[in-house]
C-alpha cells in the first residue's frame, strides 16, 4: 500500500470509495437521509459535496500495487456545506421544494453532532473498498492520521460513527472509546440508525 495525498482529480474514485457497498450503514443512512433511491444518486451527491468543498485537500489516498485507490481518510473538521452545486442537485432530486424536505433531515442531523474536545484531531472519513478490507489498510490510514494529530500537537484522536455500523468493533480494536451516545426519535425516522457514537483515542 502506498498512501498519497488526494487531488481533484480524485473525486469519482472518493465518491465510490465514500458510498462503497450499498448496504453498509452509512450508505443507507446517507440515501435515507436525502431519500435517495438509487446508489448512482449518492455517487452524484458525494462526487458534487467533495468537489464543491474541495474536501479532498484533507485526505490521503491509499493505492494498491497496481496504483488504484483502495482506501482514504479525511482528517480534520468534516465538509458537509450546503454549496450552491449542493442546492441545485437538491432542487433537482427534489424539485422546487427542496428547502421544505431538507430542512427537517439536516436539523435533526444537527442534533446528533458530537461536540468534541479542543486538543482533539477528527478523523471524517475513513473507508476501505470492500475487495481490500481485512488486509490492515484501515488501521494503516490511520496511522496516517495519528502522525498528523501528534504533529499538531494533539493528544486526542476522534471520530463519529452511526450507531447501528458494525465498523465499531474494529474503531475499538484500534484503541478508540466511546465517550458520548447522541440519539434522536426524527434522526431515527429518517435514517434507520438512533444517532451517532462519539469516540475518542488517547494518543
Amino acid at each position: 500500500m502506498r498512501a498519497r495525498s488526494a487531488s481533484e482529480d480524485d473525486t469519482d474514485e472518493i465518491a465510490r470509495l465514500v458510498v462503497g457497498d450499498a448496504a453498509q450503514a452509512s450508505t443507507v443512512a446517507l440515501m435515507r437521509l436525502f431519500d435517495l433511491n438509487q446508489v448512482a444518486e449518492a455517487l452524484e451527491l458525494t462526487r458534487i459535496m467533495t468537489a464543491s468543498t474541495e474536501s479532498w485537500r484533507s485526505m490521503v489516498i491509499a493505492e494498491g500495487s497496481d496504483g488504484q485507490p483502495i482506501g482514504l481518510v479525511q482528517v480534520g473538521e468534516a465538509f458537509a456545506a450546503l454549496t450552491p452545486e449542493v442546492l441545485e442537485f437538491a432542487r433537482r432530486v427534489y424539485g422546487e421544494n427542496y428547502q421544505e424536505i431538507l430542512g427537517p433531515r439536516l436539523a435533526a442531523m444537527a442534533l446528533v453532532q458530537a461536540h468534541y474536545p479542543a486538543n482533539c484531531l477528527l478523523v471524517a472519513e475513513i473507508h476501505v473498498d470492500l475487495a481490500h478490507r481485512g488486509m490492515g489498510i484501515g488501521r494503516a490510514l490511520l496511522d496516517v492520521a495519528v502522525e498528523q494529530a501528534l504533529a499538531e500537537g494533539h493528544n486526542l484522536l476522534g471520530l463519529q460513527t452511526l450507531t447501528n455500523n458494525p465498523s465499531r468493533g474494529a474503531f475499538e480494536a484500534w484503541g478508540f472509546v466511546v465517550t458520548e451516545t447522541r440519539t434522536d426519535d426524527e434522526f431515527e425516522k429518517y435514517t434507520g440508525a438512533t444517532g451517532y457514537h462519539m469516540m475518542l483515542r488517547q494518543l
